[in-house]
């Protein structure tokens, strides 16, 4: 800031230099924090020179503009004892608490493992503690579908931080159906309860959290596509009142991060335990799709505590008469894979042929540089094939590679004998 006050008032500069700078105040007694931006006032302050001024070229001052972190330049270019500072310096101090803390917020919510860990849900939860200037709030999260979907795990997804302990897997049960919890997910909006003691017909969900102490509390519904509850998530009190009407409406401005946040995590997780479908078993009837879907969570579970080569677990159905029959081709699967990599390997094989005799002919950059690459994945192929390397090597054969080579030869008809006896 000084600095630009040199520069304008002893080198006719016009800059408008406002620096944002955001002061972070915690109290002793609450542990809340509040945060605020200064704002400068210098209307009052000159700059007077104490030495002849060292002259500077425009190009100078604009190399200097363009290093604004270079110190030792700008100490070089405006020796501090070549300037004094006369005048009174005004600094308001503004609240942006909100302001900064759904900045925070925001750049927390998208890591990956933002609603996964229990250190960053508590994170989360001094967040939310100091956007509403609630000491005693506290926060909890859940991924769940409604209405039920039996297929599938809602723990699978890591994500089951509720306030009540072990309440996870009986939320909305028959008996719990008029609960905070049960309306919110069949309404699809939020529940608030100002005063728990107020409740005429509490459910056992209600009578469990006031003997955890909750007297406020407020529910509210995340919702993915086509409108669908794929989560609760809910904030709660130790004093009456604390939780009301006002704390919703302030809420509502964090419901989207939330919504999008707890929909990517649930989504990376579905695309793992497919994936480890797709490598560990062959094709699976919808029918008992479910019991695999929680054998890949399993596998998911024991490569998360780092184990290298988690077991598959023993997938059985006792008791159970099937109305029809399907077979399954011993180790199809490899013999699938085999097959599949033998042509890519020829495929590449030839490709690599007439990028060659394209590359020797003629001067076009892009050929050797699909050379290399498709020499390099040509190595990588010959050593193993994965289930996800299919669609990339589709891609780059038929949307990278192809559209290139074949204007490369229509524009030069040396290559046409080449390309013919690639694509056969």
């Amino acid at each position: 800031k000084m600095c630009s006050m040199i520069l304008n008032d002893c080198y006719g500069q016009n800059l408008d230099v406002d620096p944002v700078v955001i002061f972070s105040m915690g109290s002793k007694t609450c542990g809340l924090s509040r945060h605020y931006k200064s704002e400068m006032t210098i209307q009052f302050v000159e700059v007077v020179p104490t030495k002849p001024l060292k002259k500077l070229t425009q190009e100078q001052i604009d190399k200097l503009l363009c290093n604004i972190y270079d110190m030792d330049a700008w100490m070089k270019a405006l020796p501090p004892d070549a300037f004094e500072i006369h005048g009174i310096v005004g600094v308001n101090l503004v609240d942006v608490t909100k302001e900064e803390t759904l900045s925070r917020l925001r750049q927390h919510l998208l890591k990956k493992d933002a609603l996964t860990s229990r250190e960053n849900i508590e994170y989360i939860q001094s967040l939310l503690r100091d956007y509403f200037q609630l000491p005693d709030l506290r926060f909890g999260i859940m991924a769940m579908d409604y209405p039920v979907n039996k297929d599938r795990n809602d723990n699978r997804y890591g994500i089951q931080h509720c306030l009540i302990d072990r309440w996870q897997d009986c939320r909305l049960a028959d008996e719990n159906h008029q609960s905070i919890y049960a309306k919110a997910a069949r309404f699809g909006h939020n529940v608030l309860l100002e005063n728990m003691e107020w409740v005429k017909a509490p459910t056992q969900a209600e009578k469990t959290l006031m003997k955890k102490g909750f007297k406020s509390y407020l529910v509210a519904p995340l919702k993915g596509k086509e409108d669908r509850i794929i989560g609760l998530m809910e904030i709660g009190a130790e004093r009456p009142f604390a939780i009301n009407s006002f704390t919703e409406l302030q809420l509502h401005d964090l419901m989207a991060l939330f919504h999008t946040a707890l929909e990517r995590s649930r989504e990376e997780t579905d695309n793992r335990i497919e994936a480890i479908m797709r490598d560990q078993f062959t094709a699976i009837h919808p029918s008992v799709q479910w019991r695999f879907i929680d054998a890949a969570f399993d596998i998911m579970s024991q490569q998360q505590k780092g184990i290298i080569n988690p077991a598959t677990p023993d997938i059985a159905f006792e008791s159970v008469y099937p109305m029809y029959a399907q077979a399954d081709i011993v180790n199809s699967s490899i013999t699938r894979n085999h097959a599949i990599q033998q042509d890519f390997i020829k495929n590449l094989q030839l490709l690599e042929e007439v990028l060659s005799v394209a590359n020797e002919k003629l001067d076009y950059p892009l050929l050797e540089q699909y050379l290399l690459e498709t020499r390099q994945k040509l190595t990588e192929l010959e050593q193993n094939l994965d289930t996800s390397d299919e669609h990339q090597l589709m891609d780059y054969i038929l949307l990278e590679v192809h559209p290139v080579l074949e204007e490369v030869v229509r524009q030069n008809a040396i290559l046409m004998e080449a390309y013919r006896n690639y694509t056969g």
